[in-house]
């Protein structure tokens, strides 16, 4: 595979990478002196009153096709010229089912562990040591977390 295809490869996946499949990503949900279980129990009764309020509605994306060019590379030995056609990348169209309601969903749980007394803390990296694990479950404060330490399932 040439340098180029390998570039254009590179850029597709970078690309792919960035999708996502909701909103939930990087989300904490903080109460002082809570247990895991009563969280998760609490976390349950908010997505249950949510899947009730809001029901599932699917409906269909697609993501268009894409069609890297083909290249020629041709090398010199002495006299002899010998090419070498390299196939262009092709990326397929893509269409996918979706909850059309599952970000209105995710914005009522969140309302709902709010109304349980929780705080929602977005965009905070995973915490990279159990030092910095307990240092979260054991912070007084939204304030005082600095790393996600479980990341619950929305």
């Amino acid at each position: 595979m040439g340098l180029k295809t390998l570039a254009i490869l590179a850029g597709v996946l970078a690309l792919s990478a960035c999708q996502t499949g909701g909103d939930s990503g990087g989300v904490m949900l903080f109460k002082p002196n809570n247990k895991a279980s009563e969280k998760q129990a609490d976390l349950d009764q908010c997505k249950i009153e949510s899947f009730r309020s809001i029901p599932q509605v699917m409906g269909t994306q697609s993501t268009a096709g894409w069609q890297g060019p083909a290249s020629v590379q041709c090398h010199r030995n002495g006299n002899a010229t010998t090419c070498d056609e390299i196939p262009g990348l092709s990326v397929p169209a893509r269409q996918y089912s979706v909850d059309v309601n599952a970000g209105l969903r995710f914005r009522y749980v969140e309302q709902c562990m709010r109304r349980k007394g929780y705080a929602t803390i977005h965009g905070l990296p995973m915490c990279s040591s159990e030092k910095a694990r307990q240092a979260t479950r054991s912070a007084r404060r939204a304030q005082d977390v600095k790393c996600i330490a479980t990341r619950l399932d929305y």
